[in-house]
């Protein structure tokens, strides 16, 4: 089902997996390309929720397009991929902090669970 989605589009950049796709390029391009998901996803039943797409582009970026200027802005140095770090700034620092707080929590219930 993704790869029938990801064909016809022609973005510099297309990834899918499961129900998460990752499109990168011209803003005009990307804009086209989630338009082409969108209306071949209805088809298939499944729907765009905006409320869940990202776009990671540099603050200054104009965004014509009212789709996706509806998705949520992020700034490259914040951006992850499928959890993964896409570069290596502050959202490096900021997953570093939140792993070992996951990692001391987990230490101090360790107690809690039987052998």
């Amino acid at each position: 089902m993704v790869h029938a989605l990801l064909s016809p589009l022609t973005c510099d950049l297309t990834l899918g997996y499961l129900d998460d796709f990752t499109l990168g390029g011209n803003v005009n391009t990307v804009a086209q390309d989630v338009c082409t998901i969108e209306q071949l996803g209805s088809k298939m039943g499944l729907i765009l929720n905006a409320a869940n797409c990202e776009l990671v582009a540099h603050p200054g970026l104009v965004v014509d397009d009212p789709l996706l200027g509806s998705f949520t802005h992020a700034e490259p140095s914040d951006a992850t991929l499928l959890g993964t770090l896409l570069l290596t700034d502050k959202v490096l620092n900021d997953v570093w902090s939140d792993r070992c707080y996951a990692l001391s929590r987990t230490a101090d219930r360790l107690h809690l669970t039987s052998s």
